[in-house]
């Protein structure tokens, strides 16, 4: 099933809102937001094409239920760029 183009950008535009909150809870230690977002991203990434939203999202899931802000901020700046380029 094809995501009408419409549906698409708000969704790619949801994510870009989320790169701050994300890099907030980071610097914040805040594991349950993440685990929240991450488990987001892992369920809805692969439904809107973006294997890599869901890749993404199991790493933050995992990462915040051992507490393992290192493991996600290693990865972050790459999802950043990768969220950013699907806006151009």
């Amino acid at each position: 099933m094809k995501i009408p183009e419409k549906l698409l950008q708000s969704y790619i535009n949801r994510r870009i809102e989320e790169l701050d909150q994300i890099e907030s809870a980071l610097h914040n230690k805040e594991y349950d937001l993440l685990f929240k977002i991450g488990h987001q991203l892992k369920g809805n990434g692969a439904m809107y094409g973006f294997p890599e939203i869901s890749s993404f999202g199991e790493l933050v899931e995992t990462g915040a239920t051992q507490h393992d802000i290192n493991a996600i901020q290693l990865q972050f700046s790459s999802y950043r760029n990768f969220i950013t380029k699907l806006s151009n």
